[in-house]
């Protein structure tokens, strides 16, 4: 790794993260935190197991797909597991029921 290709790999990070956060701004964080309000309030939030399409953590499942597999199906799996994981049988994720409520 030579100094021209450090620069560009950084420059392409730099572009990326701009890319990312151009959109960001008050407003913008507003009408996030309202949305968010309101889907937690629904009260079909948590009995139709909403909150583990929300609540997965993308991040968490981008480290755990690739660790499965290259270009693991994320979507898939997040089905998946909604259709499968009962909140009522994990503690941490019914304490999270019961804070939200």
């Amino acid at each position: 790794m030579d100094y021209h290709h450090c620069l560009d790999r950084a420059n392409r990070l730099v572009r990326h993260f701009r890319d990312q956060v151009e959109n960001i701004n008050l407003d913008h964080l507003e009408e996030c935190a309202e949305s968010y309000r309101e889907m937690f309030n629904d009260d079909h939030f948590f009995e139709e197991a909403q909150y583990l399409i929300w609540f997965h953590g993308k991040d968490h499942l981008a480290i755990l797909c690739r660790r499965l597999a290259p270009n693991f199906p994320r979507r898939h799996y997040a089905a998946w597991a909604a259709e499968r994981v009962n909140v009522r049988t994990h503690a941490d994720l019914q304490q999270l029921v019961d804070l939200v409520r």
